[in-house]
């Protein structure tokens, strides 16, 4: 250090006259040079110089001494030892003038004095009356060095400090605060300061009013922007906090008043909704934009929009209670402002999120993270866990975390990494087991189950729908919302949609459908990827938003399906479970009409919807069992319109058409066995969708449905009709509707057959007489669901009769032979009656019931209810095409050799196929065998052996239950009810009227007719073809008919004396039916009426080439169907096109028409007649005709 005394005497030895001016100068920069500073030397030789001239004023004896003095200074000086600001600070005025280094001695003092005042004496707005402001600088350094070890001794200094300068407590006290606010953030306790004001000043009230004075400086009242420090906040909330004071004493001193933020968030909201219904309208068309509230408040009033906007002081005073870990007090703030406008602040989300990720550490790391990772991670404390305790078990969560969760609501957003642990712990919490801690399964109604519910309805996802697109939180999210049941999810989906009243919601919903309309209008076969990923990040956050808007396109335009499909591959799992809901929704719409505007067809928007549904699900792994649910509460509700979701889904998923207009040999096909099903029956190939005919089968399965849509379709067919009706729906839709409900039936039912196990078909079908009597299904129906497990049951007796006599067989011979062909077939007519049998007998009080005074055999009508056409027939041409056409591949593909693995796996599959048809028509042929054994055993119990009317009385009840009732189910239907009839005219059934049954059924066609719907009419007359097929047969010789129909039982013409009709009344008939069916076809193309002209086309296009067969009948139908092509020709088009399509099928067989000489024996026009009433006349007797 310098030393200032020596220099001092140094100095005095000049002065007295004992050194020379210049030694002094040079002995002072020596010893300069050997310093590291020079600033030391300079303040040494100022203090020197300022003491020696203070010395110099006071004991001025000599004047030599004092010239000295001033030469030294002067010296000093113009050797840079002593600066002129150095000087000049530290010097008298006089002094500085006599050295020459001022001026103007006058103006320099003018100007100290100012500025002295101005600095030290000068006080604003009061008076300081006798105070010294010397005491409060004394106090402010005492109050700065404050601790806890010196607090009685500060406190002590400052009482004295009071009465010494008479410095007013009560401004004291104000100082005290000032210097708590400043120092709230820093080192010392906040306690300290409490502590230290109560002994200084132990008035509470004091201190409020202090305080509240504080708050009214604050509020702003003289139009100008005060700023409030945040320290103020910290205090007032740390006062709260310890209870020294409550909230109710300061709120009212808060600004902005109560009222004025409740109308600031009203125009808010306003906005919002309004900003909502533009963005929609922009869907449409673009609006100019206008000021926002916020713009228009900043403008008007800057101070209001300070107040409410940026500097909230309810708000800022809510953010510092949390930030100490005052949730309740918070609360009471929060909950006196609007709903989450106090949550809304960035400032008191983020702590609420903190406060909200100290509590829930400890679990989370327990049950989220995995055991290295929680124990390396040091916990981040910012709150004191004895004041803020932390939750270590989920019975905790009720009581802690969700009541913050609801207040915090969407705005747990501010804080991603927060919002994932919340994720991770509810899902933790909603799996928890209790009685092994641990989370594999789904306690479903656990004890916080509803309130995660609600927690996720109104925190979690309104919290991920700000997150702004962030593709692991929409995992994080899947993985939670995935364990509860899909109403429930579909329940937070609901609510996920509703956004309230929130303005940021509001407008955010706004920003997503504008984004939405923005990409959904450059969505094209260029740009798919692009706009699909761009779609996907808005689903990752708003899903259920930006995917309603994405369908309200789907259902006007059909175009976009496919684009739409292909670009939903980028949305995430949680978006394709929204999907699922939003087109439930959409479909639930009442305000939607679901015909379309002529009432004669299903809207657009529906088919659109059905297809885009049906391609999603096929293409995309979702959970769609609420879908089939909705499908099946419309069934159940008698809603017909939303069938055609069910056979898209049917058709896309398994690739099993609804067969309209299907071909002869894909009927072929249809009689076969499963695989010749698959390989010739279907157009697209089933094999490419046996994944999601599986995941069909499973979601059938799983949500217990399977067996309940094919009841509920049933039900629906049968009442129809008259509900339709009911409703005033035109009879046009109503078949279309009744035609639909039956090949969806039908479609269904190939479905289940082909993908279902027969012991799951078996558990989950109701038998036979239940479905006949609780669930009310006819005959049609019910054997066409019970079909499966009849014959399951056959082949499961069979096997068993057929292992116990084998094992007979061994016990006698002692070696294992097989049982020959005529052995097996009697254990299978065994089994067949075992079967049968009770059925039969099961079924008889139900026939009788339902049709009453029934004299059909209950066997007869079992056994035809039961077969269909694969049981007597094998389609042997068929399985030659398709073993030919699958030979020829394997030929082709086996010239690439096996170089090409794919080629070489195509004709290893073809080859496989052509065993399995080979296999499949030797087992084909063997069980028609056994069928062709079992009605030659029954031949003589089918029908009674009575008097002429049993027989016409049961012939009748047989063709209207059995023929008349399945050949309108299908083509397959139609083809073996003529088959049926025939085969049992060839197994010479005794009793069996073959001529009288086919006589009821070519006499009259007209009912018949107009009962039918289109489906109906092409299946019709395709039974009907097939029927004038045999009957033209036997008509075309007399050998022919002998062989096949003369010494048959079904020509006896006379019971009691087994009289046979002849060939030449067997013609005279033939013509009485062509006469019949003329006459038939002539009266309902005269009528007016649509469905009996329609269905007489149609009728008469299935038989063009067995009727008409005579000229004159030609030319009458011709004339009759040009008459209707005239008078349709401008009304009704579709018959006008059936009715030209006949004409032109008409003119290419009229070649082929013969004179009714040729057709039957005509003597002369008497002989005709008579013969004819002849034929008539015993046509009464045979057929009460």
């Amino acid at each position: 250090m310098t030393d200032t005394i020596g220099i001092y005497r140094l100095i005095q030895t000049v002065i007295k006259g004992g050194l020379e001016v210049d030694a002094l100068i040079g002995q002072l920069k020596e010893f300069s040079e050997t310093l590291d500073e020079k600033d030391e030397i300079i303040d040494a030789i100022a203090d020197a110089i300022s003491l020696n001239d203070a010395e110099n004023n006071v004991c001025d004896k000599e004047l030599k001494l004092r010239e000295r003095l001033l030469a030294v200074i002067k010296a000093l000086h113009s050797s840079q030892l002593l600066p002129i600001e150095i000087a000049q600070e530290r010097l008298d005025v006089d002094t500085l003038g006599q050295v020459n280094l001022i001026n103007d001695k006058k103006q320099f003092s003018t100007s100290y004095v100012r500025l002295r005042t101005k600095l030290y004496f000068t006080q604003i707005k009061y008076n300081l009356l006798k105070e010294q402001i010397a005491g409060y600088s004394k106090i402010l350094t005492e109050l700065y060095r404050l601790d806890q070890n010196n607090i009685h001794e500060v406190l002590a200094t400052i009482v004295k400090i009071v009465g010494s300068y008479r410095a007013d407590p009560n401004r004291v006290l104000d100082l005290i605060v000032e210097v708590f606010l400043h120092n709230v953030f820093g080192e010392n306790p906040n306690d300290l300061y409490i502590e230290f004001i109560n002994l200084f000043y132990d008035d509470k009230p004091k201190l409020l009013q202090l305080l509240q004075l504080r708050l009214s400086f604050y509020a702003g009242k003289n139009n100008e922007v005060l700023v409030v420090p945040q320290g103020f906040y910290r205090v007032l909330a740390f006062l709260i906090n310890k209870g020294i004071y409550d909230i109710d004493d300061f709120y009212n001193y808060l600004y902005p008043h109560d009222a004025k933020v409740l109308e600031y968030h009203k125009k808010l909201v306003e906005e919002a909704k309004h900003a909502a219904r533009k963005y929609a309208i922009a869907v449409v068309g673009e609006e100019k934009p206008v000021k926002s509230v916020i713009d228009m408040l900043k403008e008007a009033s800057p101070i209001e929009y300070h107040y409410l906007e940026v500097d909230n002081q309810k708000v800022n005073l809510c953010a510092h209670l949390i930030d100490l870990g005052d949730w309740d007090q918070a609360l009471q703030i929060a909950q006196k402002l609007p709903e989450y406008h106090c949550f809304s602040n960035r400032r008191v989300a983020l702590a609420s999120c903190a406060l909200l990720s100290h509590i829930i550490d400890p679990l989370y790391r327990e049950c989220a993270l995995p055991r290295p990772l929680n124990l390396r991670l040091k916990p981040v404390c910012l709150f004191d866990v004895s004041k803020v305790p932390q939750i270590t078990s989920i019975d905790e969560l009720s009581s802690r975390v969700f009541p913050i969760l609801e207040a915090l609501g969407p705005f747990l957003s501010y804080d991603t990494l927060t919002l994932v642990k919340i994720i991770r712990v509810v899902r933790y919490a909603l799996l928890f087991k209790p009685d092994d801690n641990t989370p594999d399964t789904l306690t479903a109604e656990g004890p916080l189950y509803y309130q995660i519910t609600d927690i996720i309805a109104y925190s979690i996802l309104p919290s991920i729908s700000l997150s702004g697109g962030n593709s692991s939180l929409a995992r994080e999210s899947w993985n939670l919302i995935k364990n509860l049941k899909p109403q429930t999810r579909y329940k937070l989906y609901y609510e996920w949609r509703d956004e309230g009243s929130n303005p940021i919601m509001l407008k955010n919903k706004g920003q997503i459908l504008l984004r939405a309309k923005h990409h959904m209008k450059r969505l094209s076969k260029e740009t798919l990827r692009q706009c699909g990923r761009h779609l996907g990040k808005l689903c990752y956050s708003n899903p259920v938003i930006t995917l309603n808007y994405v369908l309200t396109h789907i259902q006007s335009y059909d175009n976009l399906i496919a684009l739409v499909v292909d670009a939903l591959r980028y949305l995430p799992p949680i978006a394709l479970d929204v999907l699922i809901y939003c087109v439930i929704e959409a479909l639930s719409d009442p305000n939607k009409n679901k015909k379309s505007p002529d009432g004669m067809a299903l809207a657009q928007w529906l088919t659109n919807l059905s297809t885009f549904t049906s391609s999603v699900i096929l293409r995309y792994k979702v959970e769609f069992s609420c879908f089939l649910e909705y499908i099946s509460n419309q069934l159940k509700i008698g809603n017909s319109l939303d069938l055609v979701l069910l056979a898209d889904l049917i058709q896309k998923m398994t690739g099993i058409e609804a067969i309209q207009a299907i071909t002869d040999d894909r009927i072929e096909a249809l009689m076969g066995g499963h695989v010749l099903r698959t390989e010739g029956a279907y157009f697209n190939q089933v094999k490419n969708t046996r994944k999601s005919s599986a995941r069909l089968k499973d979601a059938l399965i799983e949500s217990r449905l399977a067996m309940p849509l094919c009841i509920l379709m049933a039900q629906l067919r049968d009442r129809l009709c008259f509900s339709q009706h009911d409703t005033g729906t035109p009879l046009k839709l109503v078949g279309k509707l009744y035609d639909q409900c039956q090949e969806t039936l039908a479609q269904y039912g190939v479905f289940m057959s082909m993908n279902l196990s027969i012991n799951d078909y078996v558990n989950f079908m109701p038998p036979l007489e239940r479905l006949m009597t609780e669930h009310k299904l006819d005959a049609d129906t019910a054997f066409f669901l019970a079909r499966p497990m009849i014959f399951h049951k056959i082949k499961s007796t069979f096997h068993e009769l057929k292992t116990a006599a084998e094992k007979e067989v061994i016990a006698e011979e002692g070696e294992s032979p097989e049982l020959s062909p005529q052995a097996l077939s009697i254990k299978f007519v065994e089994a067949a009656r075992s079967v049968l049998d009770p059925i039969a007998e099961t079924i008889q009080p139900i026939l009788a019931e339902k049709y009453v005074s029934c004299n059909l055999n209950s066997k007869l009508f079992v056994i035809f209810w039961t077969l269909s056409m694969s049981d007597i027939e094998v389609p042997l041409k068929c399985y030659e095409r398709e073993i030919a056409r699958l030979n020829q591949t394997v030929m082709e593909l086996s010239k690439f050799g096996d170089e090409d693995q794919k080629k070489r796996k195509e004709r290893e599959r073809c080859a496989a196929l052509v065993a399995k048809l080979k296999q499949e028509q030797a087992d084909q042929i063997e069980h028609t065998n056994y069928i062709k054994m079992y009605l030659e055993s029954e031949r003589k119990n089918l029908f009674c052996e009575n008097s002429y009317d049993n027989v016409y009385i049961e012939s009748r009840q047989f063709v209207q239950h059995c023929p008349f009732a399945r050949c309108i189910q299908t083509a397959c239907d139609a083809i073996y009810s003529a088959r049926f009839m025939l085969f049992l005219h060839e197994l010479k059934v005794e009793n069996y009227p073959t001529i009288i049954c086919l006589d009821r059924l070519l006499c009259d066609l007209t009912y018949m007719m107009g009962a039918c719907t289109e489906n109906e009419a092409n299946h019709y007359g395709r039974f009907l073809c097939n029927i004038l097929k045999t009957t033209s047969q036997w008509h075309s010789s007399a050998q022919v008919y002998t062989e096949q129909c003369e010494q048959y039982p079904g020509s006896i013409i006379n019971i009691d004396n087994s009289e046979y009709i002849n060939y030449e009344t067997y013609r005279d008939i033939c013509y009485k039916w062509h006469y019949r069916l003329t006459r038939s076809f002539s009266v309902a193309l005269e009528s007016n009426n649509y469905i009996q002209i329609r269905n007489a086309l149609i009728v008469m296009i299935s038989i063009i080439d067995y009727y008409p067969a005579i000229k004159h009948f030609g030319k009458g139908i011709g004339i009759k169907i040009e008459e209707v092509r005239t008078n349709e020709k401008e009304n009704r088009q579709d018959l006008y096109a059936l009715a030209t399509a006949y004409a032109g099928r008409l003119d290419e067989i009229r070649s082929r028409m013969i004179p009714e000489s040729n057709f039957h024996t005509v003597s002369d026009s008497r002989g005709s007649q008579k013969r004819d009433s002849s034929s008539s006349s015993n046509s009464r007797k045979k057929t009460r005709h």
